[in-house]
């Protein structure tokens, strides 16, 4: 455990798994409705050109995830939360072309659960989490028990691409913090490393754990790595 002692962040995405048996044409010819969200667009499918992506609402009110290419139209089915926006960032955390960060329904209702997709031969998947105790990363306040602030984001010039998701609990001084640590690899996020700290002061606690509490994948880039 590392200690920083100084003075002065049930219900799963109903989302096409990567290599799965599911049809895609069969998610494709349900998803059609009316456009929910403001489209983001961004270099989805990694051939350099930009792709729209957003969300719709079925006629028998259900929710999409669609990505619209030059050439195809992509979705699948997804539960969203409606106390949050509904598609984060575009984000690169490594691989062909950029992940969609959407936030999801956290199954207890309380902070928030974002899920990333990617489009992997001619498919819109959700990125599965290994070892993940949830559907999706967490960020935001909640008490179960003990107040805890989560946040997720990319680890500072991290290469290849890291993402840490980091847990604060106790409601003051000193916190306990942890941080897990994730790389994209295929068709999951692997996990990558694990640690402790004790943080002495809000102070320390905002100066070195910037994500608490803010939205996810701020610090990602928004391009393809050259």
């Amino acid at each position: 455990m590392r200690a920083l002692a100084l003075a002065g962040p049930l219900v799963a995405a109903m989302a096409l798994p990567f290599g799965s048996g599911a049809s895609p044409r069969a998610a494709h010819d349900s998803c059609r409705g009316v456009q929910d969200t403001i489209a983001l667009y961004g270099d989805v499918d990694g051939d350099g050109r930009p792709d729209a992506v957003y969300v719709v609402q079925t006629p028998d009110d259900r929710q999409c995830l669609v990505v619209r290419t030059g050439q195809r139209r992509l979705a699948v089915e997804y539960t969203s939360d409606d106390d949050s926006d509904t598609l984060q960032r575009l984000v690169w955390l490594g691989g062909r072309g950029l992940a969609i960060v959407a936030a999801k329904l956290h199954p207890y209702g309380m902070a928030t659960v974002v899920g990333v997709w990617k489009v992997d031969r001619a498919r819109l998947a959700e990125v599965a989490i290994e070892n993940g105790p949830f559907p999706g990363f967490v960020y935001g306040r909640y008490c179960i028990g003990r107040c805890a602030l989560e946040g997720v984001d990319c680890v500072a010039g991290g290469r290849p691409v890291t993402v840490d998701q980091t847990r604060a609990t106790g409601a003051r001084p000193p916190f306990d913090v942890e941080r897990t640590f994730f790389r994209l690899d295929g068709s999951r996020f692997r996990r990558t490393g694990h640690l402790k700290y004790v943080v002495a002061s809000r102070e320390a606690l905002a100066q070195f754990f910037p994500e608490l509490g803010r939205r996810p994948f701020l610090r990602c880039r928004t391009q393809a790595s050259r």
